[in-house]
Formats: structure tokens, C-alpha cells, sequence
């Protein structure tokens, strides 16, 4: 095929790869953008769709959250606890470009498993799995959570996780998480209520 993508071969390459320096379809440009090519931050394809998905992503993250929270309704401790969790995590992943959502709940995983009372060892954790695991040290301490509230918002986090990925997008559930947990500040006085529960851009406007 005349002009067919370096990366699958099948489809016409419509859009020009500085990194492979020759074309690629959108498709492969979607799903391999970051993850297996290695973009350089001057592509004129990077930021556009970077922000297009990240918007995307942001509003179906936030209906997962809200989801997998629905019924910690009035529980503002625990809500924060979870934003903290997820700012432990963003932090983590800004540390390993080119994680993937796969990645993501394999370190959920990986940071369970230690928690357990009884810590099986299967294998060494994964490298987001020990870079979360150091975000997250100090964090139960510092929240005053018990490791049985850190342990239930991790599994809310899987939730939320589960929900938002996409079998088209490997980076679903890392842009969501990166544009959701983006500018929420550290708990200070009481944020606002609302009529489900207390979400992110609640607490943003209430401390603004």
C-alpha cells in the first residue's frame, strides 16, 4: 500500500511521525502515542490530541469517582482520603511516562498486596507499583486513615479504574486521572455540600 503506516502496515499513514519519521495512521497515533513511540514534545499531533483526551477522559473519570463513592455521601474524611490517593498516584505515574492503564492497576495491585496483614510474595512489585507504594508512605499518618480505609479506597480506585478504561485508548484511565486529580489543593475547612457527595471541583470551588 502507497504511503501505508509504519507501525501496522495496513492502514494509509495520514499523519507524519517526527519520531518514526514517516507516516502513521490515526489509529496507531492514538493507541501507541507515548506508550510505544516516543514522542518528542514539539509533534504538532502531541498537544491537541493529548488535550482532547484528557478532556474526554476527565468527565468520564469523574462519573466513575462519583460512582464508586456514591455511598460515602456526608463522609468528607473519606472523600479526601480518596483524593489524596488519587494525587499519591498521579504523582507516581508523572514519574513513569508512558504508563499505561494496565500499569496503573497492576501498582493498585502490587501496593494491596503489601498491605496485607499476611504479605504473600508472588513477584517484585511492578516499578509504578514501588514508585505508588513511596507515595503513598506518610499519607495514612498524615490523613489519619486507618489501613483498613486506605485498603477500601484503593478498591475504590480499582473501581474507578475498571470503569474508565477502553480497550481503544491504553491511557484512558492515566489522562482521566492526570486532568481529575490536576489542581485539587490539600484539605483545608469544611467543603461545601452538595446533593450526592463531595466530588473535586466541589472542593476546589469551596476553597478557591
Amino acid at each position: 500500500m502507497p504511503n501505508a503506516c509504519l507501525r501496522c502496515g495496513r492502514r494509509r499513514g495520514s499523519r507524519t511521525c517526527p519520531a518514526l519519521r514517516g507516516s502513521v495512521c490515526s489509529r496507531c497515533c492514538g493507541t501507541d502515542r507515548v506508550v510505544k513511540i516516543a514522542c518528542p514534545q514539539d509533534c504538532p499531533h502531541l498537544a491537541p490530541n493529548e488535550d482532547f483526551q484528557r478532556a474526554r477522559q476527565k468527565a468520564r473519570h469523574r462519573e466513575a469517582w462519583v460512582k464508586a463513592h456514591e455511598d460515602l455521601r456526608g463522609h468528607t474524611e473519606r472523600l479526601e482520603l480518596g483524593l489524596a490517593l488519587e494525587q499519591a498516584l498521579k504523582v507516581a505515574v508523572d514519574r513513569l511516562p508512558g504508563a499505561t492503564d494496565a500499569d496503573v492497576v497492576g501498582a493498585i495491585g502490587d501496593v494491596l498486596s503489601q498491605m496485607s496483614p499476611i504479605e504473600i510474595v508472588m513477584r517484585a512489585p511492578t516499578p509504578l507499583g514501588r514508585l505508588f507504594w513511596d507515595a503513598l508512605q506518610g499519607l495514612s499518618q498524615a490523613a489519619g486513615a486507618s489501613r483498613d480505609d486506605m485498603k477500601d479506597e484503593l478498591l475504590r480506585l480499582q473501581k474507578v479504574a475498571s470503569l474508565v478504561q477502553d480497550p481503544d485508548v491504553p491511557r484512558a484511565f492515566v489522562l482521566g486521572l492526570s486532568a481529575h486529580a490536576e489542581g485539587v489543593p490539600a484539605a483545608r475547612g469544611e467543603p461545601e455540600r452538595t446533593g450526592l457527595i463531595v466530588t473535586p471541583s466541589d472542593l476546589r470551588r469551596a476553597r478557591g
